[in-house]
């Protein structure tokens, strides 16, 4: 139906698209994909917002978003998962940590400090089998980086975003792989129509 009417009104390309994604995926990933978008589209009008991954599926199938960007997302039938690509990761300490010189790193170092890390419900691709003491928790990303800039504290990050907040704050990559990449997601609720504002975007 809602093909049937876009193809008859031509409003295919023109109103809402809402999109989630976490608060530092939306500003590196999100962001300028939109800007393209709407050079060619500028009828569209983005909607952005950050859910947690346990609420996308549900918020997708009752249409109160139309795309999901996210790094775990969940299988469901009423879902369609894409692969966008492959993410790094790096523990990151800032330039006046004790580690921000250290040439070599191993993991019985790293973990004799403190991490800034999420609550229980949220990840951050740290491995599950290592144990690390944390000495803060922030569910949002650009606190954990601004926490880690003060030199008190280690974090996991994403290389990409962590790359982003080098121009705010400096940030140091420790010469350490703890885990294998990881993949970014676009979740969206149905396949898409190939005309469709959503098909743009992803």
């Amino acid at each position: 139906l809602e093909a049937g009417v876009n193809a008859i009104t031509t409003t295919a390309f023109e109103g809402p698209v809402k999109i989630s994604a976490p608060g530092p995926y939306a500003t590196v990933f999100v962001l300028p994909a939109l800007s393209r978008v709407r050079a060619e589209y500028p009828k569209i009008v983005p909607h952005v917002t950050s859910l947690s991954s346990s609420e996308v599926n549900s918020k997708l199938i009752a249409g109160e978003i139309d795309l999901a960007v996210i790094d775990d997302p969940t299988v469901d039938e009423a879902v369609t998962v894409y692969c966008l690509g492959e993410l790094t990761f790096g523990v990151y300490c800032g330039e006046t940590h004790p580690l921000a010189a250290v040439e070599s790193v191993d993991v019985a170092s790293v973990i004799e400090y403190p991490f800034v890390g999420p609550p229980p419900d949220l990840m951050d691709h740290w491995p599950k089998h290592v144990v690390r003491r944390l000495g803060m928790i922030a569910s949002q990303m650009h606190v954990a980086v601004q926490a880690c800039a003060t030199g008190d504290f280690l974090v996991m990050l994403p290389d990409p975003i962590a790359r982003a907040y080098r121009g705010e704050t400096l940030l140091v990559r420790l010469p350490l792989e703890l885990v294998p990449p990881s993949t970014l997601y676009a979740v969206t609720s149905k396949l898409p129509d190939d005309s469709s504002r959503v098909v743009l975007v992803l």
